[in-house]
């Protein structure tokens, strides 16, 4: 018989924790014309400006128009998405097009790198000495205007391979005539953005603050809420040539309706910030906005990973009619909620999610188990409307 003694065991596991996620690792592809000693089609990973300064000097390859232009990217990410955040980038010689990027293998294999754990990919293209006269698609340069679809392809593939993923543009070149410029709404690319905001006189875009500003927020925020703050590191915005402060609200909501990504100014607000985050589909779509695109990315993942330890697993089914016995039932349904709700609504970033299984369904016939999954999202305050007088209570008695 054992010596007589109290044992005390730890139970782990009860607090129903969930671990960090990846919602913020995201992908920069810096497509240009660099030096020779420009590490292309080389995917780095990165967590500071640091991480940076070493890779270049790694390469030998610190001064130069091209190299300046992407440490101003990865800084102004990181100027916002702060030290620690993950980031997966990749130089591009500028012979490639930006649709090549997709069909050649230069983005795959930047999300081969990061083992497929990249939510967002922004591509942003700086050339050292700007064209006189770019080729221009309805009021943008046509190297991102015939991307589009290849780049919704791209992330479609990536989706379908239960690692779904989003995708923002640079649109430059863009003259500052909203009657020319390419209606995104008239498209159904629900997984790709096109951004037009820029902080300086430069045809580049400011893609290094956008997916900073993306990485320090929740799934479910719109790049543009106000409580957040303007834009750091914005002293000034461009919206085509003109600076953003002299252009009035019917032109900047005419390129808005058109679905772009700019800078925009608040009246009584210092600073500048994102008018919100549309993707280059119609308004009718339930993914219209990147937000709500990476909420419903972020719940494919979960459902996945929950169900995937289900796959060939054995069903009980009821002997006398064949269908699902109701407490596999309620399993199925508790666990997926569970798991979604854990991760999701205890954040905020949903506001509730409901699992039905079907109890009809023949799994016998079909070995398939069908689960209907909905996410009810948050809302989003896009228009407020305030009604406003003077009141006499005299008056009214």
């Amino acid at each position: 018989m054992a010596l007589p003694k109290v044992s005390v065991t730890l139970k782990n596991g009860g607090l129903g924790q969930v671990a960090p996620s990846d919602d913020a690792v995201f992908g920069m592809i810096l497509n240009g014309l660099g030096t020779n000693n420009t590490p292309f089609l080389q995917p780095r990973q990165l967590f500071s400006p640091d991480d940076f300064e070493a890779w270049v000097t790694e390469a030998g390859m610190t001064t130069g128009p091209y190299v300046a232009e992407a440490r101003r990217q990865i800084k102004d990410f990181y100027l916002l998405a702060g030290n620690g955040a993950e980031l997966f980038v990749m130089f591009v010689d500028g012979v490639a097009t930006t649709t090549q990027l997709f069909v050649d293998g230069h983005a795959a294999s930047l999300m081969q790198a990061s083992q497929g754990r990249i939510r967002l990919i922004g591509v942003t293209r700086f050339l050292a000495a700007e064209p006189a006269e770019p080729t221009l698609v309805e009021g943008i340069d046509a190297a991102t205007a015939n991307a589009i679809d290849e780049a919704h392809a791209f992330a479609q593939s990536y989706a379908n391979q239960n690692l779904p993923l989003r995708v923002l543009l640079e649109a430059k070149y863009f003259d500052g005539t909203a009657a020319t410029l390419r209606n995104l709404k008239g498209l159904t690319f629900n997984r790709v953005g096109l951004v037009l905001a820029r902080n300086s006189t430069a045809a580049t875009s400011c893609m290094g603050l956008l997916l900073g500003r993306l990485a320090s927020i929740p799934v479910n925020r719109s790049i543009g809420r106000v409580k957040d703050g303007p834009v750091i590191g914005v002293d000034e915005a461009y919206l085509g040539p003109a600076a953003v402060k002299t252009l009035n609200d019917g032109y900047l909501g005419a390129i808005h309706d058109k679905g772009y990504i700019f800078l925009r100014k608040h009246l009584g607000r210092g600073g500048f910030y994102f008018n919100a985050d549309p993707m280059a589909t119609a308004d009718t779509d339930d993914y219209n906005r990147l937000n709500r695109g990476r909420v419903i990315d972020k719940a494919h993942r979960i459902a996945y990973d929950t169900f995937l330890n289900e796959l060939l697993d054995e069903v009980l089914v009821d002997e006398d009619t064949g269908k699902i016995v109701p407490t596999t039932i309620k399993q199925y349904q508790a666990r997926i909620e569970r798991a979604i709700d854990l991760s999701m609504t205890a954040n905020g970033e949903i506001s509730g999610v409901q699992a039905f299984v079907d109890p009809d369904q023949d799994i016998l016939g079909t070995n398939t188990l069908n689960v209907d999954l909905r996410i009810t999202p948050t809302g989003s305050n896009e228009q407020i409307k305030i009604t406003l007088g003077l009141f006499n209570p005299q008056a009214a008695v």
